[in-house]
């Protein structure tokens, strides 16, 4: 997650922490935070697993977040959001973090933790397809809810309608071997 706050404005209408300003060389206006969160998933991505790798690895981290994960871009008529100029201020935060030190590493490549992060996405996904279930259903019975538990046996009744063996075998032993390949 990135946040972006002006830490001056914040302290001009509530926080009152002017002790900030002499910190901040007397700067009393436009002075900005920019934050990112980070989970262990992708801390993994970086084989970051103590402080101590964080510190060495944090410029590797910083640049994949300011250069390919986050942008702050000008608005523009254009549909496209990817052709809206870049913001100044983020190209000063993307200087600032190129010239960080870096190990050059992209991202660390953890086979199981990539292969754990689709599975989590897809258990996103079936738990949305599983909300739509809910919704469908609760539509079919003029009902106003549906409890997930009757979502869940609404989506079993409908797999045992669909399910094949043989091409549940086939299809299985298919994808595995894709997702042994990296596919």
């Amino acid at each position: 997650m990135l946040r972006i706050y002006n830490k001056s404005d914040e302290i001009a209408e509530s926080s009152g922490k002017v002790w900030f300003y002499p910190l901040w060389g007397g700067a009393t206006e436009n002075v900005w935070r920019v934050e990112w969160q980070v989970r262990k998933g992708m801390l993994r991505r970086f084989g970051i697993r103590s402080f101590e790798s964080l510190m060495d690895m944090q410029g590797d981290l910083l640049h994949y977040l300011a250069h390919e994960h986050d942008t702050l871009r000008v608005k523009s008529d254009d549909s496209n959001r990817s052709r809206w100029a870049m913001h100044p201020f983020w190209l000063a935060v993307q200087e600032q973090v190129r010239v960080m030190p870096r190990e050059g590493v992209l991202r660390c490549i953890d086979p199981k933790a990539a292969i754990q992060e689709r599975l989590y996405r897809s258990g996103i996904a079936v738990y949305g397809y599983l909300k739509n279930i809910a919704a469908l259903e609760g539509a079919l019975s003029q009902r106003d809810f549906v409890e997930k538990n009757e979502a869940q046996e609404t989506l079993r009744a409908l797999l045992a309608c669909v399910h094949d063996p043989i091409t549940w075998k086939t299809d299985v032993q298919r994808r595995i071997v894709d997702v042994r390949l990296g596919r």
